[in-house]
């Protein structure tokens, strides 16, 4: 496994992380999945707690009890307890439920426009000098709102910035990515393989009717069409790695300094791919090959 840090923190993580998110369900599996990713090097873990009402986040800490000083665990308050003392509430909730006494980096899920980010903020540092918080960050923030959230706090900084990004979703390149590499906020990656289109896995064919990813703009035509040819171009770099595509789309983002992606697994032969995507690297053509493909999904 590689390691970097997050932001200006002391922070050292794995360069992809675990999401416990189990969209697919919480099962007998989910702490066996968990401790896999450990034993593999991930140290990283992600959850917030809104996830299962709060049960990924008891989940977590069952998993990793025996094993906290490995662990760096990042959680997220959810958008509607933004004021100041449903912040405080709800960071004592989510320390409850990890079965720690501190967490190592607490991030505003959602921003919230109903409540000023500078009463949020106070709160977050607030944290931070009781001690049951290490670092703060945010999540889905643009730069505006960063800037301002940054401008709230008084003797602290934001460290990183929870935001969707992948090969087919770059919207955060045009200004984002370049404010947070000036700033040296970390970008932590979610839906880094596009809610599994980046796989492999899709076709028009195989996506059932009702299924939700039919209602997904990026799983809708053209769209689709134009994103498969990106797969196809992962699929040829992938055989000359003897990867799969999903450890060639990690692995893109992996090897951005200031990147982290968050993978999700429901199964311990997930958790054994996905971390298959580091360790190597991507040629200069396998690069460009990346990009004229994601440059033709435009056209």
């Amino acid at each position: 496994m590689e390691y970097k840090k997050i932001g200006k923190s002391d922070l050292k993580v794995s360069s992809i992380g675990f999401g416990a998110a189990f969209r697919s369900g919480i099962t007998e599996e989910s702490p066996r999945v968990i401790r896999r990713a450990l034993d593999l090097g991930v140290n990283l873990i992600d959850v917030a707690e809104v996830y299962h009402q709060g049960r990924s986040e008891e989940v977590v800490g069952e998993s990793i009890h025996d094993r906290r000083d490995d662990v760096v665990i990042k959680t997220k308050v959810a958008v509607d307890h933004l004021n100041y003392d449903a912040v405080l509430k709800a960071a004592e909730g989510s320390l409850k439920r990890l079965g720690v006494d501190i967490i190592d980096l607490y991030l505003v899920h959602h921003p919230n426009p109903s409540v000023p980010i500078e009463e949020t903020m106070k709160a977050m540092e607030k944290l931070i000098e009781e001690g049951k918080v290490r670092y703060i960050g945010v999540s889905n923030f643009d730069v505006s709102l960063i800037k301002k959230a940054q401008e709230s706090l008084s003797r602290h900084e934001i460290v990183a910035n929870e935001v969707k990004y992948n090969i087919v979703e770059r919207e955060i390149e045009q200004d984002l990515l370049p404010y947070c590499q000036k700033e040296n906020i970390s970008i932590i990656a979610y839906s880094p393989l596009a809610r599994g289109l980046l796989t492999g896995k899709y076709s028009r064919e195989s996506i059932p009717e009702r299924h939700w990813r039919r209602r997904d703009p990026l799983f809708q035509e053209p769209n689709f069409s134009r994103a498969l040819k990106v797969v196809d171009a992962l699929r040829r770099i992938a055989e000359i790695h003897n990867k799969t595509p999903g450890q060639v789309a990690l692995n893109w983002l992996a090897s951005k300094p200031e990147v982290i992606p968050i993978f999700g697994a429901s199964s311990v032969e997930q958790v054994e791919e996905n971390c298959g995507a580091v360790g190597w690297r991507m040629t200069d053509e396998d690069l460009r090959m990346i990009e004229i493909a994601y440059k033709n999904l435009s056209k």
